[in-house]
């Protein structure tokens, strides 16, 4: 574990203990400068029964999300459980919603915390956001709340978290970006790192980031800006907002399919994404490459099958190529 790891570490772990003994952490230390639980409807959280102080975000992710019945919803670095807990009421039935911790503290707070609320369609894992221990395309949306900025390496995790999301999935967070550049000697600070302030990376930063790991459609949303005593440099909260590229693209495809259908759908594509060894998109076509074995042929054809049926206005076809399987779906 890096030094900024279990800086970060031991700091919420302290805050889980707080959490334990009073059911608040709220200060001033937190990312959030006007209190926690700022974003939350009294409804959403008598839903859970968790107290709003809980929280250490800088947000509401789930309001940017979307999320709908039957959807896979992962949280990363779910801290009290909250976020998790209220997706999990949003997707059910049949959705489920997953948190990532490192901090066993706040592992044992979140899963206390689901407890109380029954929730039984939520799963909390222990491990870092750098290597989510989930397989490739196993989730239809990314949350985070506050979170990323805490990373030493940033890109490593937007690359896991284009990685754990299926074709077409949504990255939705809130999080803290620099607007003004924070001082060298700020930005060497483990204490100013594990608050919410020395990691902060600068909007285009982040917007390039999100894009090298493959999302388009990113979007930034100042929420409101953070001025901190002693330090030089302006921080800012944000919401966050991208999507992985879906299989069919850009290419402009009717469906006739309902969103729970859809969202099936979604889920049988990203269970032979973990076979895909290429994609290229041009103008009307694109292309995937898999690698070839009787299960991922077996998978493919039926799909094509049903977006025959389905999805008006392309042409889909399957080929044998060697030791791989070319798809190609072109616009007609």
């Amino acid at each position: 574990m890096s030094d900024i790891q279990e800086a970060v570490r031991e700091r919420y772990a302290a805050k889980a203990l707080q959490m334990a003994e009073s059911s608040s952490c709220c200060d001033s230390s937190c990312c959030s400068d006007t209190g926690c639980g700022e974003g939350y409807t009294a409804e959403e959280l008598a839903s859970v029964g968790i107290d709003p102080a809980a929280s250490l975000g800088c947000g509401n992710p789930t309001l940017l999300a979307d999320l709908r019945p039957g959807e896979r919803v992962l949280d990363l670095g779910s801290g009290a459980g909250l976020d998790v807990l209220l997706s999990a009421r949003r997707v059910a039935p049949g959705g489920h919603a997953y948190g990532v911790d490192m901090t066993d503290e706040m592992l044992a707070v979140a899963r206390g915390n689901q407890a109380k609320a029954a929730v039984t369609n939520a799963t909390f894992l222990k491990g870092t956001i750098e290597a989510i221990p989930l397989p490739d395309a196993s989730v239809d949306v990314v949350i985070s709340n506050c979170v990323i900025n805490l990373a030493a390496d940033k890109r490593a995790v937007l690359r896991e978290a284009y990685r754990v999301l299926g074709p077409g999935g949504r990255f939705a967070v809130a999080d803290m970006v620099a607007v003004a550049e924070i001082p060298a000697e700020v930005k060497r600070s483990l204490d100013q790192w594990a608050g919410c302030v020395a990691g902060t990376i600068s909007i285009n930063e982040y917007t390039a980031a999100l894009r090298d790991a493959g999302f388009k459609d990113v979007d930034v949303e100042i929420t409101r800006e953070v001025r901190l005593d002693g330090v030089d440099g302006v921080i800012a909260s944000a919401y966050i907002r991208a999507r992985k590229t879906g299989l069919t693209g850009s290419l402009d495809l009717s469906c006739s399919l309902t969103d729970a259908e859809l969202s099936q759908r979604r889920v049988e594509w990203g269970a032979v994404e973990g076979a895909m060894v290429e994609r290229a998109e041009r103008e009307g076509v694109v292309e995937a490459a898999y690698r070839a074995s009787p299960e991922v042929r077996q998978r493919l054809e039926r799909l094509l099958e049903l977006e025959r049926q389905c999805c008006a206005g392309a042409r889909w076809e399957l080929r044998e190529d060697g030791g791989l399987l070319r798809l190609s779906i072109t616009a007609t």
